[in-house]
């Protein structure tokens, strides 16, 4: 997560740091605006005091806004990143005679493309793979097949071949 968004945690420590400072400054035109309220020798021009309350007012608000935009995508990146992981710990035959691999040991020397879908639909997408076999070869690329409906195995069986094929 903190290579995807290197400067995430500097950009909250300045959110949440100058919008506390400005909090802070609404505290101390509260002050002044209660003396500028009640008038008298040495109290502080209404005007200018109401100005500066609304200045610290919008920089909160826009400090807040931001500060929980930043939350939320660090929140979304890190759910994405687990995820990932998550993902990374799926097993893969890679030949019926070979140990089955984690995906995240294909990671760094291969890429893996997931084939989802139906007996009909991953047989469509091999067969429409098949032309670019040569070029997926070059790329590393490993084609994987997830049958979803789970009635076909002999589509597994077709598309591991076929995996093995690529990755050869």
């Amino acid at each position: 997560a903190e290579a995807q968004e290197p400067f995430r945690f500097f950009k909250l420590y300045a959110f949440g740091g100058l919008g506390a400072g400005a909090f802070v400054g609404l505290l101390i035109i509260l002050s002044r605006l209660s003396a500028a309220v009640a008038g008298g020798e040495g109290a502080p021009d209404l005007g200018e005091t109401i100005g500066n309350l609304l200045v610290n007012l919008v920089a909160i608000t826009v400090f807040a806004v931001l500060f929980k935009g930043e939350s939320e995508q660090s929140a979304a990146t890190r759910q994405k990143v687990a995820r990932e992981e998550e993902f990374g710990r799926l097993r893969l035959s890679l030949a019926e005679d070979a140990e089955d691999a984690t995906v995240s040991r294909l990671r760094g020397n291969y890429r893996l493309f997931l084939v989802a879908g139906s007996e009909a639909h991953i047989d469509t997408v091999v067969a429409g793979l098949s032309k670019y076999k040569t070029l997926l070869k070059e790329k590393n690329v490993v084609i994987a097949t997830l049958d979803m409906a789970g009635d076909g195995e002999g589509a597994r069986d077709s598309a591991a071949k076929e995996t093995r094929e690529t990755e050869r």
